[in-house]
């Protein structure tokens, strides 16, 4: 059994919903981007201000040396993540999204934000196309900085970040039009795109330097155990980045869980 079988009979607790599809969020951006021109708001946190430090703070910390090696977050929506990396002294960041008004929204906040404009660059993609790889490594063809040069000589990049992203492909119908109305379950869960999950799985690992890539992927969605079993044919897990716990008949438990991944074999 392949591993998209695997995770549509074991991990089979999710039906399809329009946040799983692109015109929701360009809907969603479009207003977004309304709203920053009339107020300045650059818009939702996902997952709030709390994970978002949590995640920044130990990225800080673990890799104080590598913060100029290439880093790219999957699905940036407004770009706020990288942005507070760069606050934190992370540079040559990339971040990307299928939606192309997400994309002008960063690029507007980046402007009032970023003092290079080089430092951070915002591209609409989709991860789950199979050239995106090709096409997001295309841009590390440019740099030119030593202190990077063997994650250039591969194009590949160091880390890649997602927070949120992969929730929302995890819901992906098989297409815009696909959603029923049903109030059968199982019937709505037949409009889920497996294979999406797996497109992810191998982009993600292609944009990966082979030897030291780190892949972090926040999820309110899949708890630790469901994202290492998800990933397991092209990662391995190597640690997590802990948030806020709650108690609940004798259980403590997150609401959101980061996992820390390297790749594993090659593609």
């Amino acid at each position: 059994m392949d591993s998209n079988e695997s995770n549509k009979d074991d991990l089979d607790q999710f039906d399809a919903s329009v946040l799983g599809t692109k015109k929701y969020w360009d809907e969603f951006y479009d207003q977004e981007i309304d709203n920053y021109e009339d107020s300045k708001d650059p818009g939702e946190i996902w997952f709030g201000d709390m994970v978002e430090s949590s995640v920044v703070k130990w990225m800080e910390k673990t890799f104080r040396e590598r913060i100029e090696e290439p880093l790219i977050d999957i699905g940036c929506g407004n770009g706020h993540l990288l942005f507070e990396l760069y606050e934190s002294g992370f540079r040559n960041l990339i971040g990307t999204d299928y939606s192309e008004c997400a994309i002008n929204l960063a690029k507007k906040i980046s402007v009032d934000q970023v003092s290079n404009p080089d430092d951070i660059n915002f591209v609409a993609s989709d991860v789950l196309d199979p050239a995106c790889s090709d096409f997001l490594c295309s841009f590390l063809e440019k740099k030119q900085s030593p202190v990077f040069k063997e994650s250039i000589k591969c194009h590949k990049y160091s880390f890649v970040l997602d927070k949120g992203t992969f929730d929302a492909i995890s819901l992906k119908p098989k297409g815009e039009e696909s959603l029923t109305n049903s109030s059968d379950l199982e019937e709505r869960k037949k409009d889920i795109d497996y294979e999406a999950r797996s497109k992810y799985a191998q982009t993600i690992h292609a944009l990966l330097n082979s030897e030291k890539g780190v892949f972090v992927i926040t999820s309110c969605n899949w708890t630790e155990n469901e994202l290492v079993d998800i990933f397991l044919p092209w990662f391995e897990k190597i640690g997590i980045i802990g948030h806020k716990t709650f108690t609940f008949g004798g259980v403590t438990g997150q609401v959101v869980s980061t996992v820390v991944f390297r790749p594993v074999n090659k593609c």
